[in-house]
């Protein structure tokens, strides 16, 4: 069978996984952010690379297009992956500035070039992108237009000179387009573009993020699964505590476990509290176990004893002598009886802690009460009284409570005089229902009171009268299955008196949902 896996590792992988997520989740955000700012970067710089058109033009009003645009090709500073390139008319070669690695995917790059040749007049300047078959660019196109003449044709047509109110109208022309230029050597215009290898930006990005922060990241996530191991190993050092105790008590002396021993854990309360549990646990057990000898023990002398009986009276028994014969097999026959009720008592016991041990229903207890006395008279010739009747109801199962209280009427009869008097009772007092059986007997000693409840035992210097001494035991248990207690109250002398305390039921004739009273 596979081992589990250990929940020290659990917890370290989980806290491994935890960081590992969020300092991911950090760095995507941070990485996405970086080529924002990268794409804002490249686009001031394009917007800048635009601009200086504009200035050269202004500072140049005199010059032709063709000139125009070769001059401010060559005047412009470009970077490793950038490119400057222009184009006088509409077929005139392309004249290009920057890097040639750069310039040369640029203008081998068709749809790029068609792209900036067709960048409209009309529309204002602004920065596209293009992830193209050679590269990812970012890029500007500012057409270079004629300015139109103030007679109607154009300045190439009139012959004229840039003018003042031209070349400012030039410089103001990013807003609204393409810019006009006096005189042309070219009447269809031009174009000028700056161009940036965005593929080679955002390159750099991702590798100073795999360089720099996947390092730093996984080595802080190292960090984090080292300190979680450690601190899982403090945080389960009470609980491996535990366990190893548990394995010595399991074990125990002589490979019998030391149900004796007791857990003692210092550390969080969960650890202390996980203690305390298994040490409630552990006097169960030790609980059970004990009352499992005792049981053994009583049962066997229980049994020993009427089986000797029997057995040396067979043996003793003359089969000759039909009244010899006769006698023991009655003697045999009351020690069976013995036996038998011995065995009953013990099998009610047994299923006291079985879900049907007691079926518990509404019950009026006043007529209910009345059939018990009744049923009590044939116990014995003695002067059965009723003390008190109230009218009440609880939730009881009918056999079960006659049982008990039938079995305190016994035991009643058993420790008191012929004639004296046994008096029930019936009172409900508050949120409870009090059922009584009080004798005239020689009484219980109050070191006896604590202990008649318990399974064989016996006041001091009561007699063996075919009891086993489990029928206070088993009224104890049937008290405890209706949710109530059994309780004594006797002075040596003053006979005894036997009481069932019930939690009490709203009567369902007056509630008409049978609710129980507060």
């Amino acid at each position: 069978m596979r081992k589990p896996m250990s929940f020290r590792l659990r917890l370290a992988v989980w806290v491994a996984g935890l960081a590992a997520l969020g300092l991911a989740a950090a760095g995507g955000l941070t990485y996405l952010v970086e080529l924002a700012r990268t794409d804002s970067r490249l686009a001031g710089s394009l917007e800048r690379a635009a601009g200086s058109l504009y200035r050269y033009a202004e500072e140049h009003a005199d010059l032709q297009i063709d000139d125009l645009i070769d001059g401010a090709v060559g005047r412009s500073l470009n970077a490793d992956d950038e490119c400057t390139i222009g184009r006088p008319g509409a077929d005139g070669p392309w004249t290009h500035a920057g890097a040639g690695v750069v310039c040369g995917r640029v203008l081998a790059d068709a749809r790029l070039l068609s792209l900036i040749a067709a960048a409209p007049a009309d529309e204002a300047v602004r920065v596209r992108h293009l992830d193209g078959d050679l590269g990812n660019y970012a890029y500007v196109a500012v057409p270079v237009i004629p300015a139109p003449d103030p007679d109607g044709g154009t300045d190439a047509e009139a012959a004229g000179g840039t003018t003042p109110d031209a070349a400012s109208s030039a410089a103001g022309a990013t807003a609204s387009g393409g810019m006009a230029v006096g005189e042309t050597a070219s009447p269809e215009g031009g174009v000028y573009a700056a161009v940036i290898d965005r593929g080679a930006q955002r390159a750099e990005v991702a590798r100073s993020y795999l360089v720099g922060y996947l390092p730093v990241g996984l080595g802080a996530v190292a960090l984090v699964t080292a300190a979680g191991w450690a601190a899982a190993s403090r945080i389960l050092r009470p609980l491996r505590k535990v366990a190893a105790t548990a394995t010595q008590i399991a074990a125990g002396p002589g490979g019998r476990p030391d149900i004796g021993r007791r857990l003692d854990v210092d550390g969080p309360a969960e650890a202390v509290e996980l203690a305390g549990a298994m040490n409630t646990m552990l006097d169960a057990l030790q609980a059970a176990f004990e009352s499992q000898r005792q049981l053994l023990d009583d049962v066997g002398h229980e049994l020993r004893t009427p089986l000797t009986v029997i057995q040396g009276h067979l043996e003793l028994m003359d089969q000759e002598d039909l009244g010899d014969v006769t006698a023991t097999r009655a003697l045999a026959l009351d020690e069976l009886a013995r036996m038998r009720r011995l065995t009953d008592s013990l099998v009610t016991l047994a299923a006291v802690d079985g879900p049907d041990f007691a079926k518990l229903t509404p019950l009026a207890l006043g007529p209910w009460f009345d059939e018990l006395v009744d049923k009590a008279r044939g116990l014995g010739e003695r002067q059965w009284i009723v003390a008190a009747r109230d009218e009440a109801w609880a939730l009881a199962d009918r056999q079960r409570l006659t049982e008990a209280m039938l079995e305190l009427a016994t035991n009643a009869v058993k420790h008191s005089p012929e004639g004296s008097a046994v008096a029930f009772a019936l009172r409900r007092e508050g949120a409870w229902v009090r059922l009584a059986v009080r004798d005239q007997g020689r009484g219980i000693d109050p070191a006896d009171q604590r202990r008649v409840f318990k399974r064989f035992a016996r006041a001091a210097g009561a007699k063996r009268d075919g009891g086993a001494g489990l029928g206070l035991a088993i009224v104890a248990k049937i008290a405890a299955a209706h949710g109530g207690r059994v309780e004594v109250r006797s002075n040596p002398g003053e006979g005894a008196e036997f009481a069932l305390w019930l939690p009490a039921l709203a009567d369902p004739a007056r509630t008409g949902d049978g609710g129980q009273a507060a």
